[in-house]
C-alpha cells in the first residue's frame, strides 16, 4: 500500500523508540508477521491499515468542512457512544469489531467501515453466484465493463454527471433492453470503481455482472450502444476498450474472485502501476505526497453530493435469492451477524487507546488469544499510570 511495513506505525516511527514516544506500544507480537492463513493476514492487514488510514482521512475531510466537526465521517471507533465499548468476536470468521462507539457507515471512503461493510457484500455476491449457477446447466452470469475517455484535465463532477447519463441512457435502449431480455437476464449487480492516474487523471467505471441464461451476445451492436450513448452524454469511448463483456460461467472459482474484488475495488491496499484507489490515495497522502490529499478531498466532495454506493443491486434480485437486505449501518453496529461479547472496556480507558491499540486488541479478540488480549490491556493501562 505504502513503502511502510506493516501494521503501519506514525510518520516518522523508524524504530521501537518512536512507537513509544507516539503512545504507541511496539509490535512485539506474531501478529504482526505473515500469517500462513491468507484470509486471516488479509483481514489483519486491513484492520492496521484503516485505523492508521483514519487519522488522514479525517484531518484531510476537516479541511474542506472546517466547521462541520460534528459529522461522524471517520470518527468511527474513536468516540464512545456507552459507558463501556464492548469487543465483540465472529468465532467462525475470526472476526472482531467494538460496538458502542461513533460510526459513519461509509461503504466507500472511510478505510475503517468500508472493508467491513464490502466484505459483508461480497458474501452476498457469492451467495447469488452460487445459488444461480446451481440451479441449471443453462445458468451463467456475464461481467460486463463500461468504461470511457479520461484525461488529467476532465473535471470529476463533470464525468460524473456524464457517466450518469449515458448509463441511463443505455439501460433504457430497447435493443438493448430486448438483447437482455432473449437472454432471461433475472437481475445485475453493479459495482462502481474509480481510480486516480497522474497521467489520465480520474476513471470512473462500472463492473455489472448479470445473471442470465447462455447467449451469444451482439458485442457490435453493445458496443455501438454504448458509444451512442457516451456521445450523447458528451463523453467519447474506443470499440472493444469502452466496453467488455466476458462470460464466467466455465470457471466458478473466478467467477467468485470477481464477485469479491466488484465489492473491494476500492478497499484495495497494493499500489498498481501508477493508478491510484482512494485509500492508495490515503496510503500517498500518509508517504508525504500533497498531491494525493487534494485529490481524496476532490473525490469527497463529489462523493458527499452525489449519495453514490459502490453496489447496487437490481430490484427484487436479492429476495430472488432469499438474501435478506441489511444497511451499511446495521453491518458497521453489529446489528446482523451472529458475534459473541469477547470483553469490555470502560469509556474512559478507551478514549485513550491509539490505534495501534485498536487494531491490535481486534485482532487478538478475532484470533481468539484472551492471554495476549489481557497482557496487552494490563500494559495499556500501566502505560496510561505512567
Amino acid at each position: 500500500m505504502c513503502n511502510k511495513s506493516l501494521p503501519l506505525s506514525l510518520p516518522g516511527s523508524g524504530d521501537q523508540g518512536s512507537f513509544e514516544s507516539n503512545g504507541i506500544l511496539p509490535p512485539e507480537s506474531s501478529f504482526v508477521k505473515p500469517i500462513s492463513d491468507e484470509s486471516f493476514e488479509k483481514y489483519r492487514i486491513s484492520v492496521f491499515n484503516g485505523y492508521f488510514l483514519q487519522g488522514y482521512a479525517r484531518k484531510l475531510v476537516h479541511e474542506i468542512f472546517p466547521f462541520r466537526d460534528n459529522i461522524n465521517y471517520c470518527k468511527c471507533g474513536i468516540i464512545p457512544v456507552s459507558a463501556f465499548v464492548s469487543v465483540f468476536r465472529h468465532s467462525e470468521f475470526r472476526r472482531a469489531s467494538f460496538n458502542g462507539v461513533v460510526t459513519c457507515a461509509n461503504p466507500f471512503l472511510c478505510p475503517v467501515c468500508a472493508p467491513r461493510i464490502m466484505g459483508r457484500r461480497s458474501s452476498e455476491i457469492k451467495q447469488a453466484v452460487h445459488q444461480w449457477l446451481s440451479e441449471s446447466e443453462e445458468n451463467t452470469c456475464y461481467l460486463l465493463t463500461l468504461t470511457f475517455r479520461h484525461s488529467i484535465n476532465d473535471s470529476l463532477r463533470s464525468m460524473f454527471s456524464n457517466m450518469k447519463t449515458a448509463l441511463k441512457s443505455f439501460w433504457s435502449d430497447r435493443s438493448i433492453k430486448a438483447m437482455f431480455s432473449d437472454a432471461g437476464r433475472i437481475g445485475r449487480v453493479t459495482a462502481f470503481e474509480i481510480t486516480f492516474s497522474s497521467v489520465s487523471g480520474w476513471h470512473p467505471h462500472e463492473h455489472i455482472l448479470i445473471f442470465c441464461k447462455k447467449f451469444n451476445f451482439d458485442h457490435l451492436v453493445l458496443n455501438e450502444r454504448w458509444k451512442n450513448a457516451l456521445k450523447r452524454s458528451k463523453l467519447s469511448g474506443l470499440s472493444g476498450i469502452a466496453l467488455d463483456l466476458i462470460e464466467a460461467r466455465s470457471c466458478d472459482k473466478y467467477l467468485q474472485k470477481i464477485s469479491a474484488e466488484m465489492a473491494l475495488s476500492n478497499c484495495k491496499q497494493g499500489r498498481g502501476s501508477g493508478s491510484f484507489a482512494p485509500f492508495q490515495l490515503l496510503a500517498a497522502y500518509a508517504d508525504g505526497q500533497s498531491w494525493a490529499g487534494d485529490r481524496f478531498k476532490e473525490l469527497f466532495k463529489v462523493y458527499s453530493q452525489s449519495h453514490l454506493h459502490p453496489l447496487q443491486w437490481s430490484r427484487g434480485l436479492k429476495s430472488r435469492f432469499g438474501i435478506v437486505d441489511v444497511s451499511d449501518s446495521d453491518i458497521v453496529e453489529n446489528r446482523v451477524d451472529p458475534l459473541v461479547l469477547w470483553s469490555m472496556i470502560p469509556a474512559p480507558v478507551y478514549r485513550k487507546l491509539s490505534a495501534f491499540d485498536k487494531a491490535f486488541l481486534r485482532i487478538c479478540a478475532a484470533i481468539g488469544d484472551k492471554d495476549r488480549f489481557v497482557s496487552y490491556f494490563a500494559r495499556i493501562g500501566a502505560r496510561a499510570g505512567r
